[in-house]
């Protein structure tokens, strides 16, 4: 038998799971952490599957596999070298709790840290093993030796130790010691009487082989935990026969892969309050006095995001942007699905339709849309309508979290896209824009609390003074002069300036009217068509056509992919799900009240306040009402998100959260000082949900998708656009334009902000799970959220 060990790669990540999960079945530790009574093996495997990502791009993740088979016959995961003692910060203390406070986990986690403060001793960090599991089949023939010495022979040539913990004496500490690995101290983990051994290893640089047992030197400690949280059953380990595992720590693949962070090698910072890297640390006891609290309130955040948004729900809430449906386009595809096309562009809302656009006006290529239900039928065709930037009050955020240079290339960005969309607009036939309603508006945000008005108006402030060419685009109103101006009451002061307002769906369907008419032969669009799967074809398979884009209808094969799905992104690319999720969002059309003039779609209106998310409910208030008044009916078109957040963090836009409705019908007597008299509720003559997507970091996701995510070195021709948080109307057409130009080796650099690239880098420290789950932490529990920067 001959064995290869290769790195972890997507394809691998089932045969990994099964091997993981049968592993750790029987496992001592896995007996004592876990309440086996509340185990899910499906939900436990796309846990395991999401950690396993995360692990690929944080850790060195092995597999071994017999020479031309794909069959997975054993799993090794390393940490590479960090310093112990290193203090925790939010992205530690996050990918702690993933693990789930309730299963004795914080009882183990101190037992570690003591014992590592007290081994660690080289100041370069240990190679540290979580897991080596070995298949029955394949046990004696040479697995666990070829992936022990694919890192032990790198730490042999860098001088550096190795570490590890067993859940056994034996066999597992004499096995261990074939390598070099001898026993150093036991630790007991014990929860008021019941308790469970483990055994530290180190391994010295080029060690000869030995039976583990050779004293290193013979120290013995008790880590003891009086109480027990209520336990939580995602990362339990199911049922399952035997097989050789030599090491217990499935669990430290989310764990001390982040407590390891690998990007941090160098002095132990135990002493210090600042990261290398510039982050606040999070003291001990603070992460201690959050666990008891918020360990059930993040665990269900972190399952609402690492369920992945699957496709687009076939019976949405009727959007009235919608009503009626393009009558020709609506439902359009090919009497048969066409077998070939240069770009296969996944999603048809407005970045679809811009990339589309742009391939067709500048190529000669051929090009489909696929669109998983009717046309525009997603974010584009279920949002507010406006052609807004929120470059004023984002600016000053933006800065202390990009740095200057971002912020005002983000800023620029935001600002010329809405004036480029306008211009574009303006160019189309009469009839397109009086269809559309395009028109000019002036939009004003009112404030309705102190903290949120005092840190709008510096970063309106700081926005002039550091784009000097758009100083005057925002002008401030101060309280006392909003209810006069702007007919607004009880707020803390504004911010007012140009913008637009649009029927999207309505120009989206005519623009790709228009492309079909110009590029009969070259174009097709195919709705009710979703893609299941993109399949990379290697060269040998298909010299041009490299991807097989599988439908219900049947399968395309196309030179390149493009990937415009927003929110549902994650679904065909996995590696995103957690760092790229669903946002549930709600819009209606409301009847204005008897006393509200009508303005004639002259102005629109947003009213920010401070962000909530109460810990106890659940319920998530977003801080933002955005409207817009028709000019021919003069219905108040408003949209918010205010709910519980299992009923936001969600792709099903089925149903509207009766929360969601509530808040809707009660807030426009609140803002407005005359319209509605002495009502309290306004009617809601429609409402229905979209889904937004938002990211860990706050910025779309754009670019040629790495082989971080594609698993694949060799797969280059997938490209995507998608994670716009909400504000897709100033971002989506020219960011179509930019990829498209990025596709064909333009350099966009000046003028596409470059933070939204996707990066290897990006995608390891800021667009995971974790991530997103410490930026609702930092709502939820202000006053212990010391790190900023997470």
């Amino acid at each position: 038998m001959v064995i290869k060990i290769t790195t972890l790669t997507e394809e691998d990540i089932p045969g990994a799971v099964k091997a993981v999960q049968e592993a750790f079945a029987d496992d001592p530790y896995n007996q004592w952490v876990f309440d086996k009574a509340k185990f899910n093996r499906q939900r436990n495997a796309a846990s395991l599957s999401i950690r396993m990502r995360w692990g690929m791009r944080n850790g060195i993740f092995h597999v071994a596999k017999e020479e031309g088979s794909d069959e997975v016959l054993g799993v090794a995961c390393w940490l590479r070298p960090q310093p112990a003692g290193q203090p925790p910060t939010w992205h530690d203390w996050l990918e702690g709790w993933r693990l789930y406070f309730g299963q004795r986990y914080y009882i183990w986690k101190d037992a570690q840290a003591k014992i590592q403060s007290e081994l660690w001793d080289d100041p370069r960090g240990y190679y540290f093993l979580n897991i080596m599991v070995v298949l029955p089949s394949a046990q004696g023939k040479g697995v666990g030796a070829a992936m022990m010495n694919a890192v032990t022979e790198k730490a042999d040539a860098e001088n550096i130790k190795c570490y590890l913990e067993s859940s056994r004496d034996v066999p597992n500490v004499a096995i261990y010691g074939r390598w070099g690995f001898k026993f150093v101290k036991d630790m007991i983990c014990d929860d008021d009487g019941d308790a469970i051994k483990l055994f530290s290893m180190i391994r010295e640089p080029h060690a000869q082989p030995g039976n583990g047992k050779e004293p290193y030197f013979e120290v013995r400690w008790h880590a003891r935990c009086d109480s027990l949280a209520q336990p939580f059953q995602t990362w339990q380990v199911g049922a399952g026969p035997r097989i050789y595992c030599s090491c217990f720590l499935i669990f430290a693949i989310i764990s001390t892969l982040s407590s390891q962070n690998p990007r941090q090698p160098g002095v132990n910072m135990a002493s210090k309050e600042i990261n290398q890297d510039g982050r606040r640390l999070v003291s001990d006891e603070r992460v201690s006095s959050l666990n008891s609290a918020s360990s059930p309130f993040l665990s269900t955040i972190h399952d609402a995001i690492i369920q992945g948004p699957g496709l687009p729900r076939p019976n949405p809430t009727t959007s009235s942007w919608q009503v009626p449906e393009h009558p020709t386009l609506a439902s359009i595809q090919s009497p048969q699905l066409p077998s070939r096309t240069d770009f296969a562009v996944i999603g048809s809302g407005i970045t679809g339709c811009s990339v589309a656009k742009a391939l067709l006006a500048h190529h000669a290529e051929h090009v489909t849309v696929l669109e998983a239900r009717t046309l525009v039928s997603g974010a584009t065709g279920r949002n507010g309508g406006h052609l807004v930037t929120a470059a004023g009050h984002t600016y000053g955020p933006l800065a202390q979290r990009w740095g200057a240079e971002a912020a005002r290339q983000i800023t620029r960005f935001s600002i010329m896209n809405v004036e480029e969309l306008m211009k574009m607009v303006r160019e189309m036939d009469v009839d397109v824009q009086e269809e559309c309603q395009i028109r000019d508006v002036l939009k004003v945000m009112a404030v309705g609390d102190a903290e949120t008005w005092a840190a709008a108006k510096s970063s309106v402030l700081n926005f002039q003074n550091d784009v000097p060419e758009h100083a005057k685009y925002h002008r401030i109103i101060e309280k006392d002069d909003v209810p006069e101006r702007w007919n607004i009451k009880n707020s803390c002061g504004a911010v007012e300036h140009e913008a637009g307002a649009i029927w999207p769906y309505r120009l989206i369907t005519r623009i790709y009217e228009q492309l079909l008419r110009d590029y009969p032969q070259r174009f097709s669009i195919e709705t009710n068509t979703p893609v299941t799967q993109v399949k990379y074809l290697p060269k040998e398979v298909d010299e041009q056509y490299r991807y097989s884009v599988v439908t219900p209808r049947g399968t395309i094969l196309a030179k390149r992919v493009v990937h415009c799905t927003n929110a549902y992104a994650s679904h065909l690319l996995p590696a995103l799900i957690g760092g790229l999720y669903p946002f549930r969002g709600t819009m209606s059309v409301q009847k204005p009240g008897p006393l509200l003039k009508d303005l004639k779609g002259s102005r629109s209106w947003s009213l920010a306040h401070k962000e909530k998310l109460d810990a106890e409910t659940g319920f998530y208030e977003t801080g933002l009402y955005y409207m817009q008044q028709n000019p021919l009916t003069a219905r108040i078109w408003i949209g918010n998100e205010s709910a519980y957040l299992k009923d936001i963090l969600t792709s099903d836009d089925t149903f509207v959260p009766p929360e969601a409705r509530q808040a809707l019908s009660t807030v426009l007597p609140k803002f407005f000082l005359e319209g509605w008299g002495a009502e309290t509720l306004s009617e809601i003559e429609s409402i229905w949900s979209g889904i937004q997507g938002h990211t860990a970091d706050g910025l779309p996701v754009v670019g040629q998708v790495p082989a971080i995510v594609t698993g694949n070195p060799d797969d280059d021709g997938q490209w995507m656009a998608a994670g716009f948080n909400g504000y897709g109307m100033d971002k989506c057409w020219l960011t179509g334009q930019a990829l498209v130009k990025m596709m064909f080796g333009e350099d966009v650099s000046g003028w596409f902000p470059q933070c939204y690239l996707i990066t290897e880098t990006r995608l390891r420290e800021e667009l995971n799970a974790e991530r997103t789950v410490a930026k609702f932490a930092k709502v939820a529990f202000p006053k212990d959220n010391r790190d900023a920067q997470s």
